[in-house]
């Protein structure tokens, strides 16, 4: 169901509260993992996060209501990389999904039909 029970939960506050490290680590993006934070009441505190499959590490937490995040390591794909998975996915008329673990005013991602 891809949800965290009411027991998991408690206990992850309870060791935060405790002075436990949580980190969340997901193959999906930065702007999923800090929505969890926030599910679990650990958006106050400063919590380390690992997004993308390992691509991209951070740490963020809220100052002052709003949401800052530390970039602490990214592996982007290289311009040549994304041109060849672009040309590829355009030959076999595939869906490509773009994200970004970088916050603007709002984070992004798009997904669109390469013709």
């Amino acid at each position: 169901s891809h949800k965290l029970s009411d027991h998991t939960v408690q206990c992850l506050q309870k060791l935060s509260a405790s002075g436990v490290i949580i980190v969340l680590a997901t193959g999906r993006g930065t702007v999923d993992i800090l929505k969890h934070f926030d599910l679990l009441g650990l958006s106050q505190n400063k919590h380390p996060g690992v997004s993308y499959n390992g691509a991209c590490s951070f740490i963020g937490e809220l100052k002052g209501g709003e949401r800052v995040v530390d970039m602490v390591t990214q592996y982007p794909l290289t311009q040549s990389h994304v041109s060849e998975v672009l040309s590829f996915a355009q030959e076999q008329n595939l869906v490509v999904q773009v994200g970004s673990p970088f916050f603007f005013d709002s984070f992004w991602e798009l997904s669109y039909l390469i013709v």
